[in-house]
């Protein structure tokens, strides 16, 4: 495939996003003025404005930031991952006249395929600012689960946008061809886990296995440390942490605040042996009445915080051992091993699989923002 200059890379799943374009001949990243180049896969709906794909509006407007719509496509009201979200999404969600599964947001409907299409349109136009030729063109990265079926209405939507999808490429094999080696892929995010294992031959990989498992993601792991700290906030306050009934709107607002908090303390959990979350205001209040000088917040030492999470990386670690096993290959095989996603760049997370691989086969430096959408292009470049 010959790279026009009016073409662009597109890799967007269930918690991130990302693109790539050409300028002057070189490929660049897309970035935004906080210099990040990984963006959240959200849309943010407020009355005087919509943020899409920004960091500070989830973080501090969960309650009106969709998430998750890219799983959700495609899903039924009956299915499990549409009843997941349902009990921990600030967003309500149910199925519309149609039967077709909706978020409801400020009095309006926004189906998992509106969400989609606003995310890729944003990628799209953020480019577009930054080239002198009108998009046409661009590939695509999915995650490596994806049937071809799902593969295809990805495809649809961002073909929807005006851009003719040249290629859609799983991204391991992105990965794969950015590295050029042959190694074991590891993905524990926000989303559901994934462990595909890759052959190399003459520079081009080949998905070997892959183990995919909807029961073990990122959510499961903020889950955990969720309950913990409520225990600890009862034990210690006698109140609870969240407000309301579980899965009431004040319950669900808080705990989307509390789980980005979760998520970022999580990723920083080698650099500090404390963390510090801000408790939610009913709670931060309750805190205050019992102790006068509290500033409303809960700390955790990291101990605490390994201790409970072991289970959850046990669990993780056995999924990846199924699949060698599915391949008849031992982990002495394996050349490299890549952990990607923010909970995988956690350093226990890479502690757990040096002793499962061996120190010289893990990749502790890598930076899967850095490789998806360069490995996406390269990848389309070569063929």
């Amino acid at each position: 495939m010959v790279l026009d200059r009016n073409l662009v890379a597109l890799s967007i799943n269930d918690s991130t996003c990302q693109a790539g374009f050409f300028l002057q001949e070189r490929y660049l990243e897309l970035s935004n003025y906080r210099s990040e180049y990984v963006f959240p896969s959200t849309v943010t709906i407020m009355r005087e404005r919509t943020a899409v794909c920004d960091s500070y509006s989830l973080k501090h407007f969960p309650q009106y930031t969709i998430q998750h719509a890219y799983r959700l496509l495609g899903k039924r009201a009956s299915d499990p991952e549409v009843e997941e979200e349902r009990q921990r999404n600030p967003i309500p969600i149910h199925a519309n006249a149609e039967g077709e599964v909706v978020f409801e947001l400020n009095e309006e409907e926004w189906s998992p395929r509106d969400v989609v299409k606003r995310i890729a349109r944003y990628l799209i136009d953020e480019c577009q600012k930054r080239m002198k030729s009108p998009v046409e063109q661009c590939v695509l990265s999915v995650p490596d689960h994806l049937t071809q079926e799902e593969q295809d209405r990805v495809k649809r939507i961002v073909e929807s946008c005006g851009v003719e999808v040249l290629q859609v490429i799983k991204e391991s094999l992105c990965i794969g061809r950015y590295l050029t080696s042959e190694h074991c892929y590891s993905e524990d995010s926000v989303r559901d886990l994934t462990v595909t294992v890759l052959n190399m031959v003459d520079g081009t990989p080949s998905i070997a296995c892959e183990v995919y498992d909807p029961s073990l993601s990122g959510r499961v792991l903020i889950d955990i440390v969720l309950h913990y700290m409520e225990k600890v906030v009862l034990l210690r306050y006698q109140c609870e942490l969240c407000n309301g009934m579980e899965g009431s709107s004040t319950w669900l607002s808080d705990y989307a605040r509390l789980s980005v908090q979760i998520e970022e303390n999580l990723t920083l959990l080698s650099q500090v042996d404390e963390l510090l979350f801000d408790l939610p205001p009913t709670c931060s209040r309750m805190v205050r009445r019992k102790q006068k000088d509290s500033e409303g917040t809960l700390s955790l030492m990291r101990g605490e915080i390994l201790m409970i999470v072991q289970f959850f990386v046990e669990r993780c670690l056995e999924k990846v051992r199924v699949a060698l096993q599915r391949l008849g290959i031992h982990t002495s095989d394996i050349f490299r091993v890549v952990p990607v996603g923010p909970f995988s760049q956690m350093l226990f997370v890479k502690n757990a699989l040096v002793r499962l691989f061996g120190e010289d086969s893990v990749v502790r430096c890598f930076v899967s923002s850095s490789c998806l959408v360069k490995g996406l292009c390269e990848y389309a470049q070569r063929d």
